[in-house]
Parts: C-alpha cells; structure tokens; sequence
C-alpha cells in the first residue's frame, strides 16, 4: 500500500536503478464510504479480506502525504475521473 514515505523511496529508487518510468495511482475516497464499503461486505457475508473497519482507521493515521517529488508522479483518480 506505499503508506509511508520510507517504501515509496525503495520504489524510486528502484526504478531509477532500472531506468523505468514510475507513476503512483493515488485512489481516494471519503473514510466514511470505505468504511460503508467494508461493513456492506461483511454484512453480505462476501469480504475475503482479513482487514475491517478498525485496520483501515489504522492505515489512514499511519498514511504520510506525498513528497513533493513523488507529487509530481501521482496520477489521481478523483482528478481523472472529473476529466472523462
């Protein structure tokens, strides 16, 4: 999932080592929703992930926001999706 800025780095520097072009897929939702999302799925009896309401509270504190190099790779989603 890329949260902290420490994995991201690996990353970059990877693909640079390899010469690659990198970009981040940022997709984004409203905590809220996610946390509908989750409980619906539970509720039906269809989520095959072990990660509930309390792991995605979790992941959101721990999430640090982008550098401003690594900024300049996101593509948003939200962004994208105003576009179309």
């Amino acid at each position: 999932t890329y949260l902290r800025r420490a994995a991201r780095r690996e990353v970059l520097e990877l693909a640079a080592a390899l010469g690659v072009r990198l970009r981040i897929v940022h997709c984004q939702a409203p905590l809220e929703e996610l946390e509908a999302r989750i409980r619906a799925r539970q509720a039906e009896g269809r989520d095959f992930s072990d990660a509930d309401v309390q792991v995605l509270r979790r992941m959101a504190e721990t999430w640090e926001p982008f550098t401003p190099e690594e900024l300049d790779l996101v593509v948003d989603t939200e962004e994208a999706c105003r576009r179309e």
